[in-house]
C-alpha cells in the first residue's frame, strides 16, 4: 500500500513523544520506537552465507539488511517491521545513497570511520541542511513530508535527537567507497516494499512469493527461553511455505539459550548464526 501525507503526518506526531524519553532499557519494541540509524549486526557474516537473488525477505531496522543484500544480488526485496518509523529511515538512507557522491554521504550522517564501535545520533542540529534538503528533494511526497516536520521540530524545539539505540555504521560493506558506488549503480534498478509488521503476523501480509533468502536479524533474542520452541514450529509451518528450493531462514545469533533449544532445523553455515533449510524438520 503506498504511503500517504496522511500517514506520514500521523506517523510524525508519534515520533515526536519519542524525543523526551532519552532512557531505553526495555528490549522489546512498539508501533512507534527509537530507530537504529544503523545496523548492530554482524551483517557481514550474515549475508557471505546467503543467496539473495532469488528475493529477499528481510527486517527493516536500520535498513541496513536490504542494502547490503542488494550488493550481493538482490533485485526483489520485501523490508517488515514492528516500528512504524523504521521505514522513513530506511527509505532517507536509499536515497541519500542515490544522490549523495561517498564524501557526502559520510558527512550526512557524520561517519567517524576510525572508530570501532561508533555510537552517536543523528538528526543533531547541526546537521548539514544543505545535504539534507538536496536528499529530501529526491523523497516522494510522503516521505519528504515527514522528514519536513521532523527537521523543523529538531530546530524550533531545540531539542537535538530522538534516536538512542547502539549502532556500527562500519560493519556495513557499503563504508568502503568502492562498495558504495557499486551500491549506487545497483540501487537504481531496485524497489524495497515496506511492510508495518510484527513477526508473529507478518504471514497474512505477504503474498505468495517466495525467496531464497529470509533474514530476521537477531529476533531470537525477543524471545524468552518458553516462547522458542514456539517460535521454531511456527518457522517451520509458516515460514518455511515462503522459501524457494535451496532458501535459506536466518534466525538470529546463535546464543547459548538459543542452543539449548535447538531443533534438528537448524543449518549451521557460521557457528555464530543459525539458519534453518525447509528441508530439515523439528
Amino acid at each position: 500500500m503506498e504511503l500517504t501525507r496522511y500517514q506520514a503526518e500521523c506517523d510524525f506526531e508519534n515520533l515526536k513523544e519519542l524525543t523526551y524519553d532519552s532512557d531505553w532499557e526495555d528490549k522489546s519494541f512498539d508501533e512507534y520506537d527509537y530507530i537504529y540509524p544503523f545496523t548492530n549486526d554482524r551483517i557481514k557474516s550474515i549475508f557471505n552465507n546467503l543467496d539473495v537473488t532469488g528475493g529477499l525477505l528481510t527486517v527493516t531496522g536500520s535498513g541496513d539488511h536490504a542494502l547490503n543484500g542488494i550488493l550481493h544480488g538482490a533485485t526483489r526485496i520485501v523490508s517488515f517491521d514492528i516500528n512504524k518509523l523504521a521505514k522513513y529511515f530506511s527509505e532517507l538512507k536509499r536515497i541519500a545513497i542515490l544522490t549523495l557522491e561517498y564524501d557526502e554521504f559520510i558527512e550526512f550522517y557524520r561517519i567517524d570511520r576510525s572508530l570501532k564501535i561508533p555510537n552517536h545520533n543523528i538528526f543533531v542540529k547541526d546537521i548539514s541542511k544543505p545535504l539534507y534538503y538536496k536528499v529530501c528533494s529526491n523523497l516522494d511526497f510522503a516521505n519528504a513530508r515527514f522528514f519536513e516536520l521532523l527537521i523543523e521540530f529538531l530546530f524550533n524545539t531545540g531539542r537535538s535527537n530522538f534516536s538512542y539505540r547502539q549502532f556500527n555504521p562500519l560493519e556495513n560493506e557499503y563504508i568502503d567507497p568502492f562498495k558504495y558506488y557499486e551500491l549506487k549503480e545497483k540501487i537504481q534498478s531496485v524497489l524495497i516494499e515496506y511492510i508495518d509488521s510484527d513477526i508473529i503476523t507478518l504471514d497474512k501480509k505477504l503474498n505468495d512469493d517466495k525467496y531464497s533468502a529470509i533474514v530476521f536479524s537477531n529476533i531470537l533474542n525477543y524471545f524468552s527461553l518458553g516462547e522458542l520452541k514456539g517460535f521454531y514450529k511456527m518457522v517451520q509451518s509458516t515460514y518455511s511455505k515462503k522459501l524457494s528450493e535451496d532458501g535459506i531462514i536466518q534466525l538470529g545469533i546463535g546464543s547459548k539459550k538459543q542452543k539449548d533449544c535447538m531443533f534438528k532445523g537448524s543449518y549451521r553455515l557460521n557457528p555464530k548464526f543459525i539458519y534453518f533449510h525447509k528441508d530439515y524438520v523439528l
